[in-house]
């Protein structure tokens, strides 16, 4: 690593968390919807999360999912995406709430993971995004740009001491709390883990809780799919990725059973809001070789699954549309 990598890697993170004090980054997301709302032409509205961050170091296709997609549906369609780390229900829909007040009606497409439902992420001093929530309740959608614009400040050590206190049942019973799991995963080498220890802890952590999706996320999820419904918005829903093969390798069966009724509930609740809807299955879709890295358990994925996801977005957005765009049938006209 050369002396200017290292100076970045060392800069870099007090910088991010700086702007974050400063910008709320999730305020600012709402900053640039409402730039594009008042343009007039939203065709597309993608809410998304990490999934839509990555790329691996060996693509050559370069392109995130949601360019990825915007390319796709180009030229005749335009898209915006809101996207961003652990980005759940709760923040789809406070950004749903902004839109709500303008007279654009996108095609909503929503990444829906089942993970962020466990202990680690809805609980997560960060990534609950509870001080974010509140700063874009006390938005006026109408107002002045710049008043869009929040300096919070950041979580503390003592929350995230509670947080690390937090019993967190898996599939690895090694481990007891979020603490525990966290302590070892961000230093393995100190903690004495193997290459293989490291690996099953990171699937046990993401992927490996047992105690299933609480009931609060459900209806979080349900509340989402309520909202697009009342807002008479045509909705594409994708699942997040799941690493599934590597996983069921490392941790049996389970993993992937558990997984697979995940999804099931997670989709089951949308539909409870929304209505009867064709969630694309793309949690379990994918090839091992189709993701990043394997070995780190997340949803990031490379080019051949960016592509295959992306395939499957841009053809359901335009059945959307080619839907929505069909007159009802008039008098004494048959349906079909």
């Amino acid at each position: 690593m050369s002396p200017l990598d290292r100076l970045r890697a060392r800069l870099g993170p007090p910088v991010r968390r700086w702007r974050r004090r400063l910008d709320n980054p999730e305020v600012s997301q709402a900053r640039a919807l409402v730039h594009r709302l008042r343009s007039g032409r939203l065709d597309v509205l993608h809410l998304g999360a990490s999934e839509s961050l990555f790329v691996a170091p060996y693509d050559e296709d370069r392109r995130t999912l949601p360019a990825m997609v915007a390319d796709g549906l180009a030229p005749d369609l335009s898209m915006h995406s809101l996207v961003g780390a652990s980005y759940h229900p709760r923040l789809y829909l406070a950004y749903l709430e902004v839109v709500a007040t303008y007279p654009v009606r996108p095609v909503v497409v929503v990444g829906l993971c089942i993970r962020f439902g466990f202990p680690p992420w809805a609980h997560h001093p960060e990534y609950s995004f509870a001080r974010s929530l509140r700063a874009l309740g006390r938005i006026d959608p109408h107002a002045a740009p710049w008043r869009f614009r929040a300096s919070l400040p950041l979580p503390t050590s003592v929350e995230f001491a509670r947080h690390d206190q937090v019993e967190y049942p898996t599939l690895d019973e090694t481990r007891t709390t979020i603490g525990e799991f966290r302590n070892q995963l961000k230093d393995p080498e100190a903690a004495g883990l193997s290459r293989e220890e490291q690996v099953r802890g990171l699937y046990a952590f993401h992927h490996g809780c047992t105690a299933g999706l609480p009931d609060s996320f459900l209806a979080d999820v349900t509340r989402l799919g309520r909202r697009l419904q009342e807002m008479g918005l045509p909705v594409v829903v994708y699942q997040l990725p799941v690493p599934v093969a590597r996983g069921s390798r490392v941790l049996g069966e389970a993993l992937r059973s558990r997984t697979i009724e995940n999804l099931a509930r997670m989709d089951t609740a949308f539909a409870d809001g929304y209505g009867p809807i064709d969630i694309l299955q793309t949690g379990v879709l994918l090839d091992e070789d189709e993701f990043i890295d394997p070995t780190d358990a997340t949803e990031h994925v490379n080019q051949r699954g960016r592509q295959r996801i992306a395939d499957l977005i841009v053809g359901a957005v335009r059945q959307q549309r080619s839907l929505s765009a069909t007159p009802p049938p008039g008098p004494g006209t048959p349906a079909g």
